[in-house]
């Protein structure tokens, strides 16, 4: 699966858009595994700066921990989606 999109700075809001508050992460960057602590269940996936998903899931209220290990040294899109549809985009640094 490939995945792009265009990114509007000048976009006040977007009404699909996930609070921040539902979903933290840490540590940014990371080196082998990076938590993810949910107030609700949510899927993800991973895709690499050229579009391409390596990975997908989903994410139970609470923390997983997602092994990173085994990716090169880079920046990485996360994006998670709750079952409304509503979205968020995170950048992940892989040290």
């Amino acid at each position: 699966d490939t995945w792009c999109t265009m990114v509007d700075p000048f976009t006040l809001g977007n009404p699909n858009l996930l609070e921040e508050n539902t979903l933290k992460h840490y540590p940014n960057p990371v080196q082998n595994t990076l938590s993810l602590e949910t107030k609700e269940d949510l899927s993800y996936k991973l895709y690499s700066l050229s579009g391409k998903q390596l990975r997908k899931g989903q994410l139970s209220t609470g923390t997983t921990n997602l092994n990173v290990a085994d990716l090169s040294q880079g920046l990485y899109m996360l994006r998670i989606e709750n079952n409304k549809g509503n979205t968020r985009t995170l950048k992940i640094v892989k040290e």
